[in-house]
């Protein structure tokens, strides 16, 4: 009897971790799902709360995996639009603190051993997608 106690306690330790991490996996997976819902166009700020609402609060989902590449896809789009009236020539430091907020977000805890394990940091991928076509526009 005493062993069974001592099991059933144990296994009940076990669940109860589990529906934690079920809990955790759904609201990082409904965090995800606003993101990428085509009907719900969010701003660029919204989108920022929500990577940013993903690493505070779940960090080690955010790398685990790897939650920052999903910014080069919902984001590159929305500074490409923002920069679409932007001339680098008269306006040289305009996106500045755009790209300095992504930064912060995308290069949040990332240690050398992994910008070597990458083909490329998705703040690089952001910065190639978002901004190099003004600036290519720009030389043209």
């Amino acid at each position: 009897m005493v062993a069974l106690k001592t099991e059933k306690k144990n296994l009940l330790k076990v669940v109860n971790q589990h529906e934690q991490l079920i809990d955790t996996l759904e609201n990082v997976f409904m965090i995800v799902d606003k993101l990428i819902n085509e009907t719900n166009e969010l701003s660029l700020q919204e989108t920022a709360e929500a990577f940013k609402n993903l690493q505070d609060n779940y960090y080690e989902e955010y790398k685990i995996y790897e939650l920052g590449k999903l910014a080069n896809s919902f984001v590159a789009p929305k500074i490409r639009d923002c920069l679409l009236s932007w001339n680098p020539f008269l306006q040289p430091k305009q996106p500045i603190k755009l790209f300095e907020q992504w930064k912060c977000i995308l290069e949040n805890g990332t240690t050398n051993t992994t910008l070597q394990t990458q083909t490329m940091h998705p703040y690089d991928q952001l910065v190639w997608n978002a901004w190099m076509p003004s600036i290519r526009g720009a030389i043209q």
